[in-house]
């Protein structure tokens, strides 16, 4: 193999890589899409049920308070688990945007190194080797930035507010029947 045609391996490599990462990216955003909406569309569908059951039938509250009870904690723990996973997911997501931008500075930074046949400096290497790889499964703490700090804000507001309303309508229903 000629240098040409190692440094164009090299760029390709690097191509596929950010394009696979770009990729992995929408992959982690449809799938937090679809943990939200399932916890949202189970929770307050749930919740919507049971409601409507209490309505309809014109029941007084203590005689539905240990199903509306059993309800709240029940809702904690699907809130919890949703809450979790969708962090977890989000994690992954931003371990791969990390390494797609050190990437794209890499490249940026060492076009010419690339593109001139030039030998990469081991410390290029060893930075290479790791960001050409699966980013979002490798479980660092890389995802630890300024943006994810702020989804996970984000996320905690979701999942602890959906808890807070509607421990708030059972509250007001007992004062109310």
């Amino acid at each position: 193999m000629t240098d040409n045609q190692s440094s164009n391996t090299l760029e390709n490599l690097i191509l596929f890589e950010m394009k696979g990462k770009s990729h992995a990216i929408e992959i982690y955003d449809r799938i937090l899409w679809i943990i939200r909406t399932g916890y949202f569309t189970l929770f307050f569908g749930g919740w919507a049920l049971i409601l409507q059951g209490f309505f309809d039938k014109d029941t007084s509250f203590e005689n539905i308070k240990s199903i509306l009870i059993g309800f709240c904690i029940l809702s904690i723990f699907i809130s919890i688990g949703g809450y979790l996973t969708d962090i977890n997911y989000l994690k992954g997501k931003f371990r791969v945007i990390n390494d797609l931008d050190k990437l794209i500075k890499w490249t940026l930074i060492n076009k010419a190194t690339v593109s001139e046949n030039e030998q990469l400096k081991e410390e290029d290497l060893k930075l290479l080797k790791n960001l050409l790889t699966n980013s979002g499964d490798s479980g660092t703490r890389e995802y630890l930035t300024p943006g994810y700090k702020t989804a996970k804000k984000s996320i905690l507001l979701l999942y602890a507010g959906s808890i807070i309303s509607i421990l708030l309508v059972v509250l007001l229903l007992r004062q109310i029947y």
